[in-house]
């Protein structure tokens, strides 16, 4: 249908977000046909970071097809080095963009997270449940941080990596009653009451992870306090930037472990730094990039 609506359509510019790597070598051809009157650009979020294909060729594979259409790829703040990225193709930074908010919060979820944070330390791991987010470290941490509460938020990404093994791993440790799981996606106005009645929200991403974190601008309106992992990150990078969190090494247990115990629940996150952030990562600031390096052509 988008084929046939393009074919019909005066020159443009016509920028892919979303797309189906699966069927790639179906449909890349056929754009061919329209770059007589088309050009073409990508948004670009490191697509085959979490295996999209149980073969992971597969994935770089359909990529390469993909980038072999495009005139830009646009990415946030850090290009990864991926072999499917064609050199004839003009790559430039983008923000990532703010989400979009309302103020509602399910009042049933923020009492309940309410009375946590009158006893204890909440902290948030929020998200779909990847394994490169290091939630074991963060489980055996609450051993030794006895005013420590883990909220776990989110859904499974995958069958590969099961909610249920981190459940026996606190049960195993005795920590399972310093952890509170909500398994699922959540709704707009869960997620609302997550941001704002938690008192540090965790980013403690491996060693391997180079992308940005939609969470951190789902996050931005709330100017949480952030615990970030230093990686070769957009994440890390626009934090630093930005001021916008404190900073552990990446993949070090004891690292986090510190950082917890000396965590002070009462410090008053910098709104002037969240404000910059803001101005940065606006929609305002995205289009007036985009059309820049489009018009360069």
């Amino acid at each position: 249908m988008f084929f046939k609506h393009l074919l019909f359509k005066k020159s443009s510019i016509v920028v892919f977000n979303d797309f189906d790597q699966l069927t790639a070598f179906i449909w890349v051809p056929l754009f061919y046909l329209l770059r007589l009157k088309h050009r073409f650009a990508v948004i670009l979020h490191d697509p085959d970071r979490d295996a999209y294909f149980s073969f992971k060729g597969l994935s770089g594979l359909t990529m390469r097809c993909i980038m072999s259409l495009m005139d830009w790829g646009m990415y946030h703040e850090v290009l990864p080095n991926k072999w499917y990225y064609n050199n004839n193709v003009r790559y430039f930074s983008i923000p990532h963009g703010l989400y979009e908010t309302s103020k509602t919060e399910n009042k049933v979820l923020s009492a309940e997270l309410k009375t946590l944070q009158s006893k204890s330390t909440v902290c948030t791991i929020l998200g779909n449940i990847r394994r490169e987010k290091n939630y074991e470290m963060a489980i055996l941490a609450l051993q030794k941080c006895n005013n420590l509460h883990l909220l776990i938020a989110g859904q499974n990404a995958s069958s590969a990596y099961s909610i249920e093994h981190l459940k026996t791993l606190a049960k195993v440790h005795n920590v399972a009653h310093q952890i509170t799981w909500v398994n699922k996606y959540l709704t707009d106005a869960e997620m609302n009451s997550v941001l704002k009645h938690t008192d540090v929200l965790l980013l403690n991403y491996a060693r391997s992870f180079t992308s940005q974190s939609g969470i951190l601008n789902m996050a931005a309106p709330f100017a949480p306090h952030l615990l970030v992992s230093k990686t070769e990150s957009a994440l890390y990078q626009i934090c630093q930037q930005f001021r916008l969190a404190d900073f552990i090494p990446a993949d070090d247990p004891k690292a986090l472990e510190e950082k917890f115990l000396e965590w002070d629940k009462n410090q008053v996150p910098l709104a002037a730094n969240w404000e910059a952030y803001s101005a940065y990562a606006s929609w305002a600031h995205n289009i007036e990039i985009t059309l820049k390096h489009f018009n360069q052509r």
